[in-house]
C-alpha cells in the first residue's frame, strides 16, 4: 500500500479477518474454490473472459468517455488481464486486500464512476459463471455452492474498491475544507493586519474603536485613543526615495509596539499616521504611554540600508465620552494630533492642553 494512503485504508489482520467474515469466505471450502476458480475457469480462458468484458464495455457511452485511445484500451485489457490472474488468489492476505484498496483508488483518479464501476462488476461475474467447466456444472450441489463463491469474492473485491472510491473523495473534501480554512485565515489577516507595518489594519482598528466605545460605555470604564504622525516623512520619501520611506514605517512600528503595552491596539490610520486604542485607560495613564512611544521613536536614529535616518513623532490623545461615536472620537483624536503639530512638533497634545 502506498504510504500516503489514509489510515482508514489500512487492514491489519484482524480488520481483514473481519472482513473476510463479513463476506462470508472463510472456511476451508471457500480457499479450495478460490484455487478451482484459477485452475478451471480464469486461466484457461482469461484472454475470452477480457475480450468479451470490453465488448461488453464498449456498448456503455461512459466507458467511452473515460477510454479516449485504442492504445489506452490494450493497456486497459492488460490491466484486466492482470487482475483476473490474481482473483481470489491468497485473498485472506495483507498483499491481496492492499492490491484491491489500489485498483479502487486508481479507477477512481482516472474518472470512473463508481456507477460504472459497479455495473463492470456485474458483466464479469456473469462471465465468470458462463466459463464454469461442465465438471463443476454436472453436481448441481457443487454448481451452486461455486457461483456463490463467484458472488462473494467479487463482492469483496468490490466492497474494497468502493471503499477506495469512499476515502479518495473524503481525502479530497478534507483537503478541500482545510484548503478554505487556509484562505479564510489569509483572508483574515489581509483585513486585521496592515500589509506593510504588520500592524493592525485601519478595518480592524476601526472595528476595535467601535467595540471599545460601547464596552467602555456599558462598563462605565475609561477609554482613550492616540492618534501619532510621523514628523516630516514627506522629505524622506522625496530624497531617499519610498523604498526607504516604507522601512522607515516598519522601523517605527516596531518601536509603537515597544513602547505599547500589550492590551493596546497599535494600528496603521494610513500612510505615515498611527492609532493607539488604549482600554480602561485615563488620561493620565494615556500620557505617561503616548510619551514613552515618542520617546521609543526618537531616542534613535533609525538605520536603513545606508541610510540613516533621525525621526520625531507627534501625538495627540482624546478620552471617550458617553456621546461619542467612532467619528466624533477620531475627529477629537485628529485635532489634538493637528494641535500638536502646530505647536512644535515632537510632542504630546491632550485635546486642548500641550504635554512635553
Amino acid at each position: 500500500m502506498d504510504p500516503k494512503t489514509s489510515d482508514r485504508l489500512l487492514y491489519d489482520p484482524s480488520r481483514i479477518n473481519a472482513h473476510v467474515n463479513l463476506v462470508g469466505l472463510s472456511g476451508r471450502e471457500n480457499g479450495r474454490f478460490a484455487a478451482e476458480l484459477q485452475r478451471q475457469v480464469i486461466q484457461p480462458n482469461v484472454t475470452a473472459i477480457v475480450d468479451r468484458f470490453h465488448e461488453a464495455l464498449s456498448q456503455l457511452d461512459e466507458f467511452h468517455i473515460v477510454i479516449s485511445s485504442s492504445s489506452t484500451t490494450v493497456d486497459l485489457k492488460d490491466v484486466h488481464r492482470r487482475y483476473l490472474l490474481t482473483l481470489a488468489a491468497g485473498y485472506e492476505r495483507q498483499e491481496y486486500f492492499d492490491d484491491r484498496l489500489r485498483i479502487g483508488l486508481a479507477h477512481q483518479r482516472a474518472g470512473v464512476s463508481l456507477r460504472l464501476y459497479q455495473c463492470t462488476y456485474r458483466v464479469l461475474q456473469s462471465l465468470l459463471m458462463e466459463y464454469i467447466p461442465e465438471s463443476i456444472r454436472a453436481e448441481q450441489k457443487q454448481y451452486d455452492a461455486f457461483v456463490e463463491f463467484i458472488l462473494k469474492i467479487t463482492a469483496l473485491d468490490m466492497s474494497l474498491a468502493i471503499e477506495a472510491y469512499h476515502d479518495d473523495e473524503v481525502s479530497h473534501l478534507e483537503h478541500t475544507v482545510e484548503s478554505v480554512r487556509d484562505e479564510e485565515q489569509v483572508l483574515r489577516r489581509q483585513v486585521i493586519t496592515d500589509s506593510l507595518t504588520s500592524l493592525s489594519s485601519r478595518v480592524f482598528s476601526f472595528r476595535s474603536i467601535t467595540t471599545a466605545l460601547r464596552d467602555a460605555r456599558d462598563e462605565s470604564r475609561p477609554l482613550c485613543l492616540i492618534m501619532a504622525d510621523l514628523d516630516h516623512f514627506k522629505p524622506i520619501n522625496d530624497t531617499l526615495g519610498h523604498r526607504v520611506g516604507d522601512d522607515v514605517l516598519c522601523g517605527v512600528a516596531s518601536r509603537l509596539l515597544a513602547g505599547a503595552r500589550k492590551s493596546d491596539t497599535v494600528g496603521r490610520y494610513g500612510g505615515d499616521e498611527f492609532l493607539l486604542i488604549l482600554r480602561d485607560t485615563d488620561i493620565k495613564e494615556s500620557t505617561v504611554i503616548a510619551e514613552r512611544i515618542r520617546l521609543k521613536v526618537s531616542e534613535h536614529p533609525l538605520h536603513v540600508g545606508e541610510s540613516t535616518v533621525n525621526v520625531t513623532l507627534s501625538l495627540g490623545i482624546a478620552l471617550a465620552r458617553d456621546t461619542d461615536d467612532i467619528d466624533s472620537f477620531i475627529n477629537r483624536a485628529d485635532q489634538a494630533l493637528y494641535s500638536a503639530k502646530q505647536n512644535g512638533r515632537d510632542c504630546v497634545w491632550v485635546e486642548d492642553t500641550e504635554l512635553r
